[in-house]
C-alpha cells in the first residue's frame, strides 16, 4: 500500500519535472522560434536563407490602425547563414499603384488606407520579392529605445535649426551623443537641398549608428527591458521569441556586413505635386544587390576590365 507521503514526495518529482519542462519549453520557443515564412517554391529558391523585414516609422503617436501615413519606409534583408544585413530606403514621396486604388499615389499612403499589411502588398509589387515581416513604430517609440541604450554617438553633419508644428529642431554640427528627442529631431530634418532624399540617408546613417550601440555588452542587458516594452514601442507580426533569435544571431555584425541604398530614381513635380519616380530600368540590379546576389569584388573586376 503507497503511504501519504510517498505519494507526495511522487507528486513534487511530477512538479518538479512539469516545472522544468516549462522551462524548456520558453526557452526554445526564445531562442529557437523559427523563421521561416510561408513561400511559394520560386520564392523559396529566390530567398535560400533569407527572410526581409519592412521597417516602417511614422512622425503620429497613433498605433497603424489610426489611418496615419508613413515616414520612414525601408525594407530590410537579413541573410541568415551569411550573417549580413542588405536596407533599401524607398522614399515616402514614391509615386506607385497602390492594390485597391485607382490612381497612382505616393507611397505613403498605402499606410493610411489600409496599414501594415496593404503596405507590405504594395511594396511586393514594387520589387517582385515576398515581404515576410514587419516592424511599425512611432517616432515616439523610436525616442524611448535610444533613451533606454542611454543614447547614440552621431556625427551631425551641418546645423539643423527648424521648427516644426509640434517641435523645435535645433542641432549644432558635429560629432555627438544624440538623446531620443534629439535623436527624433536628427532623423526627422528634411529641410535641405534634396529635402526627403536627404532625410533618407540620415535615416539609414542613423540605423546603422544604433546597430552599432546595441552591439555593445552593456546594452546586452538592456534587451530584457527593450522587450518588456515591446508592445508600446513596435507592432510586428514577429513573435518576441522571434527577435530574440535574430538579435542573438546578427549579434556580432560588423558595420561592413550592413549595405544601405535608396531604391533608383528621381524627384519629380507632377500638376504641383512633389513626387519620387522609381527607375524601373535601374531596379533589377539593385535589388540582385539588396538580396545579395552580386559578388562584392564585381566593382573591382569592373574597374580592371574598362
Amino acid at each position: 500500500m503507497v503511504t501519504k507521503k510517498a505519494k507526495k514526495k511522487k507528486m513534487r518529482k511530477w512538479l518538479v519535472f512539469l516545472g522544468i519542462l516549462l522551462l524548456l519549453l520558453v526557452w526554445w520557443h526564445f531562442f529557437f522560434a523559427p523563421l521561416e515564412p510561408r513561400r511559394t517554391a520560386e520564392q523559396k529558391e529566390l530567398l535560400q536563407d533569407k527572410i526581409t523585414v519592412l521597417i516602417l516609422g511614422s512622425d503620429s503617436a497613433e498605433s497603424e490602425n489610426s489611418g496615419s501615413r508613413t515616414d520612414t519606409i525601408m525594407l530590410a534583408c537579413l541573410d541568415l547563414k551569411e550573417k549580413k544585413v542588405h536596407l533599401m530606403s524607398i522614399p515616402r514621396d514614391s509615386r506607385v499603384s497602390i492594390p485597391g486604388r485607382k490612381n497612382k499615389t505616393r507611397i505613403n499612403a498605402a499606410f493610411g488606407y489600409g496599414g501594415a499589411d496593404l503596405t507590405k502588398q504594395t511594396v511586393e509589387g514594387i520589387l517582385g520579392i515576398p515581404v515576410d515581416y514587419y516592424m511599425f513604430t512611432t517616432f515616439e517609440g523610436f525616442a524611448k529605445v535610444v533613451d533606454i541604450i542611454g543614447g547614440v554617438e552621431i556625427d551631425v553633419e551641418k546645423r539643423m535649426k527648424y521648427h516644426t508644428y509640434n517641435s523645435d529642431i535645433d542641432l549644432e554640427p558635429g560629432l555627438q551623443v544624440l538623446d531620443g528627442k534629439n535623436a527624433l529631431d536628427y532623423v526627422r530634418f528634411r529641410h535641405d537641398a534634396l529635402a526627403d532624399l536627404n532625410r533618407v540617408k540620415r535615416q539609414q546613417k542613423f540605423l546603422l549608428a544604433l546597430a552599432n550601440e546595441m552591439k555593445k555588452p552593456e546594452n546586452w542587458a538592456k534587451l530584457p527591458q527593450i522587450l518588456a516594452q515591446m508592445d508600446d514601442i513596435i507592432q510586428t507580426d514577429f513573435s518576441k521569441g522571434q527577435i530574440v533569435k535574430i538579435g542573438t544571431t546578427f549579434l556580432g555584425i560588423r558595420a561592413e556586413d550592413v549595405t544601405m541604398e535608396t531604391i533608383p530614381g528621381v524627384p519629380q513635380t507632377i500638376n504641383g505635386v512633389s513626387y519620387f519616380i522609381i527607375n524601373e530600368n535601374k531596379l533589377p540590379e539593385a535589388l540582385e544587390r539588396f538580396l545579395g546576389n552580386v559578388p562584392e569584388d564585381d566593382g573591382e573586376q569592373e574597374e580592371k576590365g574598362k
